[in-house]
């Protein structure tokens, strides 16, 4: 297994609002990313609770989580957990309050590819010379091409793409995409800022 990571502020940020980690528990790989809303106050806060609770949470969990069941609610669990942290924090300081982030979760195991998701931070998986996205944005402008208005190429270029309709710590209760990927050796996934060669 390879990673490659970087991150950047971007040209319109003050602040670097991203959060990445990668770890590994027994024989599982464990990769978070968490991209704090731009424009919201704290959003670099908001993605470091989420990624540091998630860490914290999957090295004490992932060891006795040892069926597909068992790791697809704990993610779900953990993701939901996270929400709530972020959520609480910004109930307590009112610099904070509104304070948002995307997460997503993935753990290598087994030639599985186990996915916990909120937000618009991708992933996508190259397959020979095929690639697929795994993960669908929890964008306005993805609600608007799921429901015909719009076309995926209209999506592209629409004033509003950046819009979430769910993020972490934004409301008391979220819900995440959890699910799970068959992988082989050679695949290639990516993060939005990220490469893992398996």
């Amino acid at each position: 297994m390879k990673v490659v990571s970087v991150t950047d502020r971007g040209l319109v940020r003050v602040n670097n609002e991203d959060c990445i980690t990668t770890f590994k528990v027994g024989n599982d790989y464990v990769f978070v990313i968490a991209d704090g809303m731009g424009g919201h106050s704290g959003g670099e806060i908001a993605s470091r609770i989420a990624v540091d609770y998630v860490t914290e949470s999957l090295k004490q969990s992932l060891p006795e989580n040892d069926t597909p069941e068992k790791l697809i609610s704990l993610l779900k669990y953990t993701i939901e957990n996270a929400n709530v942290r972020v959520y609480m924090n910004s109930l307590y300081n009112r610099r904070y309050k509104g304070m948002g982030t995307t997460l997503t979760i993935a753990v290598l195991r087994d030639w599985q590819i186990y996915i916990s998701h909120v937000g618009d931070c991708r992933i996508y998986l190259m397959h020979g010379a095929s690639l697929s996205q795994l993960t669908m944005d929890h964008t306005l402008v993805q609600e608007l091409v799921n429901s015909g208005s719009i076309t995926p190429l209209e999506a592209k270029n629409h004033p509003k793409r950046n819009v979430l309709i769910k993020s972490i710590g934004v409301n008391e209760y979220i819900e995440a995409d959890t699910y799970s990927v068959c992988i082989t050796q050679g695949d290639v996934i990516m993060f939005r800022w990220s490469i893992w060669l398996c």
